[in-house]
């Protein structure tokens, strides 16, 4: 039987940060944000025009820490929440099945305890260990493009079951050789420069904001362009 480890990496800084969390006061039926470094790295409130949003992202983080943690998420009663997922537990080599049943059960914990709550879950991006001058840290992370790509398809193909919105930020981010574009990618191949940030929070202006008929959001659209 091959073994893997569940802890998400950088466990101390994930016990800090999950501290903070419950230290902090928010409002309820907020957008929230959750998932791993891809979600905290983002500078969502100012990327999105709304002072509002709330981040839950956890470095590190995968898809059983994620899932722990989901009391502090059910407490925010999101009016809509976006999560990011699976990357961490590819790189410690977690089976997609496994991720994919996390967060399946993440979601239908949210349906049943916050039933209004919007779902919207992102597609992972795969790695681009070429352009990367910290290939040692994240060593693990690289050569697996191909459980991303599986990962992102079991993840589509539970949308409408589950009743979630799936996000494909891959196709907008992968390259010609199915590698996280440079273009957009930062100094370690892994995680998104301030371009694919950016881009990123312009596919959630025009795919989800005004299909969700959010129109203060979707007017801000042009905003975010210039």
């Amino acid at each position: 039987m091959t073994k893997y480890n569940i802890v998400p990496l950088a466990i101390e800084y994930h016990k800090i940060r999950r501290s903070g969390f419950r230290s902090e006061k928010f409002e309820k039926n907020k957008i929230v944000f959750a998932g791993c470094s891809m979600i905290e790295f983002g500078q969502w409130q100012d990327l999105l025009k709304d002072e509002t949003i709330i981040n839950r992202g956890i470095l590190g983080d995968n898809s059983f820490g994620l899932l722990d943690r989901i009391d502090d998420i059910i407490n925010l009663q999101p009016a809509a929440l976006y999560i990011i997922i699976g990357i961490n537990d590819i790189a410690a080599n977690i089976p997609v099945n496994i991720t994919l049943n996390n967060i399946c059960n993440f979601v239908n914990h949210i349906i049943e305890s916050s039933p209004s709550t919007k779902i919207f879950v992102h597609s992972i991006l795969p790695t681009n260990p070429v352009h990367s001058i910290q290939k040692a840290e994240f060593a693990n992370h690289y050569h697996k493009n191909e459980q991303v790509v599986e990962l992102n398809k079991l993840l589509k193909s539970k949308s409408d079951f589950l009743k979630f919105s799936f996000v494909d930020l891959y196709s907008s981010f992968v390259d010609a050789s199915g590698n996280l574009n440079s273009e957009f990618a930062d100094t370690d191949g892994l995680h998104l420069n301030t371009k694919g940030y950016l881009l990123w929070a312009d596919i959630l202006m025009e795919t989800i904001w005004s299909r969700e008929g959010n129109r203060t959001l979707a007017k801000k659209t042009e905003v975010l362009k210039t």
